[in-house]
């Protein structure tokens, strides 16, 4: 914590003269919450002043945490098309690869040292279920960095993920591009908003992609979506808000490559060696939500918000995962992964927000209601060989295609073994979770000077999962029930009106089963009876909105602590008795630094040890899995001419450890990204995008038996069309 408090103390001060020459800064004044409107695209704009999330009870620059959003432009810039696309412009942010228990196509996001994978969530509900998301009908993302279950709920240990969807709006405009580019890419967007009389409006988005990954053109993706809403009541004191979201997929996996037997890096094969089977392997993704919201305007400040969504998701694959045999020699074994994730929620959501004069102090205020269940069914295939082996724990090498040399595999091989559904030793195992959360959050403003923010949020939680018998083992019922609260508390100082210097406090809880069955995490007997894990997160920071209040400069120093997380006790039993810390620095920069020349840019330092490994003294003194200690990102363009904008960005990312004993990972990269935008006319654009301009070879997640190979150079051309 001592580097990360000198860190701050050195950037500070470069903050501070900025300030104070940034034009016209207005005289310190009520902090009044704004309403919040989302125009990131219409204003072409990388800085969000205000996040769309009810529960920040103050504009960003008073909001007492570290809190990035990503604004369409950027997506838009960038061309970023998933959601893991998107994420890679905040520094701070990795990715597991999936295994047998997370599929390899899925989203597996870990921030400040922890997993985020089950911390993600759409217009403030969670987004339950394996899935890979895309970006077509999103208008923003929203990160939240470190412990935050005061904000939603469960998990939530290293931060949390907000989606903002796209929704009907006032104004008519249409919005299409298409796009093509190296290594078969092929993507057509549609973005249509259409006033459609009496206060209604209706918005319809549409998605197709199309690719190969650049440099492995043997694993291929393709997908489609569709995604429409209506509003009701534009402009009146009631408002209904309908839409629906439909996306599928039908990739080809890639677990890439594995570690070399000496060194703990990943074997050194060209980046093109695809160790999968074409003929056999896939990756189906399918997800549905609809949802409901209302808001009224109750008069006097205050508004009730009401939100019911019901999702679908279904993921299903069969991998191949490559494994060394035996101890010595090239030989890889050929093992097929597989999993079929299927997952039903069903959430409903009520806030009231407003604002009221009490005890002679402003007070900003939102309180609510949430209900939740969640059903999850996870199986997966029965994968044998043409002599009937079992494909998953290993096979023989004495049968074609099991096995393959390191240096030599073609992946068009034929398959000639067979699958079903179910394999005996691993029965389908069903999940359901409910939740009842209840929570309030309070901005008290004491003067223009200083506020507080506070927050409380309860969650009752209960899960159940049980499994049928088989040929092979018993029937199981498993359930864990418990109650936990979290709280938020931040004190912020306001030097003047464009500035802000704050501490703060927040907690987690991270109970049994989070997952609701869908990855690693599930409920199991070792574990069904373990009380939740907790952890808190203190936090020093400063905001600052600087040039005409153009560009905004956040800097933070921060430290998160896993004080009982779950972990052997030496004897066969697991228990909640480590502790694991982590310590590092956040700077952020976005938005405006000249009329022509835009910026959005990121550091993080993260200092993560195992402070206590119980009764084993297991991976004491050892690095968080998927922490890298420095990673920066930088996006940035600069408007030449009218009509030609250029820019390009940068990432660069320290090693990363795969496993909890430090013994294998991924090296450190920097990678380059270019591109060039062109306004013919008012209603069309073109843009180029090149990614990975210096081919760099290097692996974007990591696992702990494999390493995935990141995508080489390759080009897109864009045309959009405006009317």
């Amino acid at each position: 914590m001592a580097h990360a408090i000198r860190t701050l103390f050195m950037v500070a001060p470069l903050l501070a003269p900025m300030a104070a020459h940034a034009n016209d800064i207005p005289a310190a004044a009520e902090n009044t919450m704004p309403t919040i409107t989302i125009t990131g695209q219409a204003e072409n704009s990388l800085q969000v002043k205000a996040s769309a999330s009810n529960k920040f009870t103050a504009p960003l620059i008073d909001t007492p945490r570290t809190v990035t959003v990503i604004p369409a432009e950027l997506l838009k810039e960038t061309q970023a098309a998933t959601l893991n696309d998107a994420l890679r412009s905040v520094p701070g942010i990795s990715f597991k690869g999936g295994d047998a228990f997370g599929a390899p196509g899925g989203d597996h996001p870990s921030m400040r040292g922890f997993d985020s994978s089950s911390s993600l969530f759409i217009d403030g509900m969670r987004s339950a279920g394996a899935q890979s998301r895309e970006t077509f009908a999103i208008e923003q993302i929203e990160v939240v960095k470190g412990p935050s279950s005061v904000y939603t709920g469960r998990g939530s240990v290293g931060g949390s993920i907000n989606i903002v969807s796209k929704v009907a709006k006032v104004g008519d405009f249409t919005n299409t591009a298409i796009g093509v580019g190296s290594d078969g890419y092929a993507r057509g967007t549609l973005d249509a908003n259409r006033a459609l009389g009496d206060g209604t409006a209706g918005r319809l988005n549409l998605m197709w992609h199309e690719a190969n990954m650049p440099g492995r053109n043997t694993v291929d993706y393709s997908r489609w979506g569709i995604a429409p809403s209506v509003t009701f009541g534009l402009g009146g004191p009631t408002q209904v808000m309908l839409s629906y979201y439909h996306m599928q997929s039908d990739d080809m996996p890639d677990y890439a490559v594995p570690y070399a037997r000496t060194g703990g890096q990943p074997l050194d094969v060209p980046r093109s060696r695809f160790f999968g089977l074409t003929s056999r392997d896939f990756i189906k993704n399918t997800a549905d939500i609809a949802q409901a919201e209302v808001r009224h305007d109750l008069g006097g400040g205050f508004k009730l918000r009401n939100v019911t969504q019901f999702s679908r998701t279904r993921l299903d694959y069969i991998a191949t995962n490559p494994q060394w045999s035996g101890t010595t020699g090239d030989t890889l074994l050929l093992e097929a992964k597989s999993g079929i994730f299927g997952m039903k929620s069903l959430t409903n959501q009520t806030e009231l927000t407003g604002q009221l004069q009490l005890g002679g102090l402003r007070h900003s205020l939102v309180t609510g209601l949430e209900l939740s269940r969640e059903k999850s069914q996870r199986d997966n295939y029965y994968v044998l060989d043409s002599a009937g082996g079992n494909l998953r724990p290993g096979a023989s090498c004495k049968v074609a295609y099991n096995c393959t040399s390191a240096s030599d595999w073609n992946p068009r091989n034929p398959w000639t073994g067979s699958y079903t559904r179910t394999e005996p030793a691993y029965p389908v195992l069903d999940t359901t979770t409910t939740t009842a959360s209840a929570y309030v959050f309070d901005t008290v403003t004491f003067n223009p000077q200083w506020l507080l923010n506070a927050g409380a949020r309860f969650d009752s939680y209960r899960t159940r999962a049980t499994t049928d018998a088989s040929a092979t083992v018993k029937a199981t019922s498993l359930q864990n029930d418990t109650n936990f609260a979290n709280y938020q508390l931040g004190l912020v100082y306001k030097p003047v009106a464009n500035g802000s210097v704050y501490a703060s406090w927040g907690t987690s809880s991270n109970p049994v089963g989070v997952d609701g069955g869908q990855g690693g995490d599930a409920i199991a007997a070792a574990t069904a009876d373990l009380s939740p894990e907790r952890s808190r997160n203190i936090e020093l920071g400063t905001k600052w909105e600087v040039l005409d209040q153009r560009l905004s400069l956040t800097a933070a120093v921060f430290q998160a602590v896993k004080s009982n997380a779950r972990i052997s006790d030496g004897m066969g039993h697991t228990i909640n008795a480590g502790r694991q810390n982590v310590e590092g620095v956040e700077l952020g920069v976005a938005g405006k630094l000249g009329a022509q020349w835009d910026m959005f840019a990121g550091y993080t330092y993260l200092d993560s040890e195992v402070r206590d490994g119980g009764p084993t003294g297991a991976n004491l003194g050892k690095q968080f899995p998927l922490t890298p200690r420095n990673s920066y990102t930088l996006w940035t363009t600069y408007r030449l001419l009218p009509q030609l904008k250029i820019g390009g960005g940068v990432t660069s990312v320290d090693k990363q450890y795969a496993n909890a004993a430090n013994t294998v990972g991924v090296p450190a990269y920097t990678k380059f990204d270019m591109m060039a935008s062109y306004t013919v006319s008012k209603q069309l654009s073109l843009q180029l995008n090149l990614y990975n301009v210096g081919d760099k070879k290097y692996y974007d997640k990591a696992y702990g038996n494999y390493a995935s190979v990141a995508a080489g150079r390759s080009a897109v051309v864009t045309a959009s069309f405006s009317y």
